[in-house]
């Protein structure tokens, strides 16, 4: 997020969900694993409104390959 040179706002909206998504893992419980995969899928949706607007298709699907990547490892998905 930090390397896209997004608009202050857009990218503090996506570096929170991936903290939050970490914050969730920290929990190391199923119901944090659970908050982690619903904060990375919020991740995704914020990712897939903001393309072709503040975020490049090419940035795009490298950002949703990561967290599909990411969501697909936890153990709850």
């Amino acid at each position: 997020v930090a390397s896209l040179n997004l608009a202050a706002g857009s990218a503090n909206a996506l570096r929170s969900k991936l903290q939050n998504a970490l914050d969730a893992l920290a929990n190391d419980t199923p119901g944090g694993i659970v908050s982690a995969i619903g904060m990375l899928t919020a991740f995704i949706n914020s990712v897939e409104a903001q393309t072709g607007k503040r975020i490049s298709p090419e940035q795009a699907e490298e950002l949703v390959s990561q967290a599909e990547s990411l969501i697909s490892k936890l153990p709850a998905s």
